[in-house]
């Protein structure tokens, strides 16, 4: 084993990224084997043995400063930013007298033929953005005041940093919080302000409540964002596109965060819009002409359509 990788296994301070890296940009938690491989990266340390096949691959910008996330067959679900791994592992490497080499070349080529960095192929699991929102069933059975009924809630947003120290983390209204205790007791389980639950992924379900969509604040003729709301179903999104008025060319957008999806364009692309959704699972919808011409920042618009 080369020294400075003995270097970084034995010192103290890097000992613990091992077996976890907190990521207070997304509230996440890497494992000792994701972590490694993401180090070997920066240490020129070989990731592959020579001969193997190296993953398939896609880029998928997420901003316009260039922050992306990569796709590969080989690897499901992995996928995250390389400018925070490039960061997060200079830092660590800085502590312990470490200098890295700001790219490592390794030949690593997308379906489009592109260089990929090492870094965007050796990451963990991702669950945020692209599975929220989402509905869970929640209960909790401490004595004596929880009822031990479930109630439904929409995942709307993700928690990083603090509030996100344990794998899993449902930060409740006052509201919801008091609906899981006896009757009358709602206010003794709000004091004790955290609880141990149980809960389980469900299908949301909005009441007949059609998809509908609400136009950020800071949409400008080069930049067009917005929220998707009452999607039924696992309410996750494989793909979100968007077309313009009197075409039926969609444009692939990128989600954001949460249920905010963006996308760049050109100030000739114009009003009305439609969207077209493709869940999770595969099912597909389309929202004609959802976004009218002279739609009005931070407004809500309905569709006619949602998931069966």
């Amino acid at each position: 084993m080369p020294i400075h990788y003995k270097k970084i296994h034995n010192d103290k301070s890097a000992q613990g990224f091992l077996f976890t890296i907190p990521i207070d940009g997304l509230g996440q938690r890497m494992d000792h084997r994701q972590f490694r491989s993401v180090l070997c990266y920066r240490l020129y340390v070989p990731m592959f043995s020579e001969g193997s096949l190296f993953p398939s691959c896609n880029v998928h910008r997420m901003d316009q400063w260039g922050d992306h996330v990569v796709h590969c067959s080989s690897e499901v679900g992995m996928k995250f930013r390389h400018n925070l791994v490039r960061n997060i592992l200079v830092h660590i490497c800085s502590k312990v007298g470490i200098i890295v080499r700001k790219e490592a070349p390794m030949g690593f080529l997308s379906e489009d033929g592109k260089e990929l960095r090492p870094a965007d192929l050796l990451l963990f699991n991702w669950l945020q953005g692209h599975k929220l929102p989402t509905e869970a069933r929640i209960l909790c059975t401490q004595e004596p005041y929880c009822s031990g009924k479930p109630i439904t809630v929409t995942i709307s947003d993700e928690c990083p940093g603090l509030c996100n120290t344990v794998p899993f983390h449902f930060d409740l209204s006052g509201f919801a919080f008091g609906a899981m205790a006896y009757p009358g007791q709602d206010h003794n389980l709000r004091q004790l302000g955290q609880v141990d639950v149980q809960y389980q992924r469900v299908p949301c379900s909005y009441g007949g409540t059609n998809i509908a969509f609400k136009v950020s604040e800071k949409v400008n003729p080069s930049w067009f964002s917005m929220a998707i709301e009452y999607a039924d179903g696992d309410g996750g999104f494989k793909h979100v596109e968007i077309a313009q008025g009197g075409t039926k060319n969609f444009v692939a957008m990128d989600n954001i965060w949460g249920a905010v999806w963006k996308v760049d364009v050109d100030p000739s692309f114009q009003p009305p819009f439609s969207f077209r959704l493709t869940s999770a699972d595969g099912k597909t919808v389309v929202a004609n002409n959802v976004i009218p011409e002279n739609f009005s920042l931070g407004q809500k618009y309905s569709s006619n359509v949602n998931f069966a």
